[in-house]
């Protein structure tokens, strides 16, 4: 066994097959550089593979006929010897298996994950069973046939990511709505703990039978699944991914750009300088006519004219009409 830890990264290859009732993940982590040929299943295709330290690929492929056990062939050759080996493994076809294999060769070490599911709108043992749910829309069928928000999803659209810390399940326990489509519409939506086989109670805290110590892969054991220093969690058999601030998305591999400040409006030095121009302008005005104002206040007060209304002014001069009468009419009378 290889003491050093194995980082890996996210690297997904997904090939086109005709979708089925069976959903088949499978994932290949080698602790070495190493060549592989890999045969996922019966009617696919050989793939392959260089795989570098430090790294995994992925598979995704659906099953139309569903076999009693699942089989992949697997040639692994570790390239830093000459030595090579040929695996074959068969697995038993019964949904929600997560299957983990280790193959050594020399100094490398295989690790191959695999997970099977039912396709979106089956349920059963052996998926054998239908229901209305569609999977485009995350949606799946509990063991009764129920339509529900698939694992890790809630809200009327099943559009809203569970954060499984809501719940505190144990044992590997998925956190899941309680939402249950076309049979208690309206009812309030809620979360709870999901138990894996062999365990119960409300956290999945209660060991049911003496399989139940069996443990399955932690999903976030494969590390890289969450990017940008997300924290996985495990909810179940699906990763949650809580994402550092600035990133978003299910892997947190979605940068939010930040929100740009409206820009800065200019402004023309010009239009400063006119201004005030315009501001000492008013202000002369308004000083001229106040001086104005006080000097004809000055001038009316040392006339001493008993009556104001009288007095006009004619060139900055007064002049008295009754003054003026008096040497205006002649000496002589008739």
């Amino acid at each position: 066994m290889v003491a050093s830890r194995i980082a890996l990264l996210s690297l997904f290859m997904v090939f086109a097959a005709v979708s089925g009732k069976h959903r088949v993940h499978q994932t290949l982590v080698s602790s070495t550089s190493a060549s592989i040929i890999f045969k996922p299943a019966e009617g696919h295709k050989r793939i392959h593979i260089d795989l570098f330290t430090n790294q995994k690929r992925t598979f995704e492929f659906g099953l139309e006929e569903v076999p009693k056990f699942f089989g992949y062939t697997c040639w692994f050759a570790n390239k830093m010897s000459t030595k090579a080996a040929k695996l074959r493994m068969q697995l038993p076809m019964v949904a929600g298996v997560l299957d983990e294999r280790i193959f050594m060769i020399a100094d490398a070490t295989l690790h191959v994950y695999t997970l099977l599911e039912c396709e979106g709108g089956h349920y059963g043992a052996q998926c054998e069973k239908t229901c209305n749910a569609k999977s485009s829309i995350n949606q799946r069928c509990d063991s009764l046939g129920r339509i529900r928000c698939d694992y890790g999803w809630m809200g009327p659209q099943c559009a809203q990511v569970i954060d499984p810390r809501e719940c505190g399940c144990q044992n590997q326990g998925a956190c899941v709505s309680t939402r249950l489509f076309e049979s208690n519409i309206g009812a309030q939506e809620r979360l709870t703990c999901e138990c894996r086989p062999g365990f119960g109670g409300d956290f999945c805290e209660i060991i049911t039978n003496k399989n139940a110590t069996l443990q399955t892969v932690d999903p976030c054991a494969l590390s890289g699944v969450c990017q940008n220093d997300a924290q996985c969690i495990s909810n179940g058999l699906v990763p949650f991914c809580s994402c550092a601030p600035g990133f978003a998305g299910k892997y947190c591999n979605i940068k939010l750009q930040p929100l740009e400040e409206p820009p800065a409006v200019g402004v023309n030095p010009l239009y400063i300088v006119l201004i005030i121009i315009l501001i000492i302008a008013v202000i002369a005005f308004n000083f001229f006519l106040k001086r104005k104002y006080n000097n004809m206040t000055r001038l009316l007060r040392a006339s001493n004219v008993k009556n104001p209304s009288k007095v006009f002014i004619v060139e900055n001069c007064m002049y008295n009409d009754d003054e003026e009468a008096k040497y205006a009419e002649p000496a002589w009378k008739f």
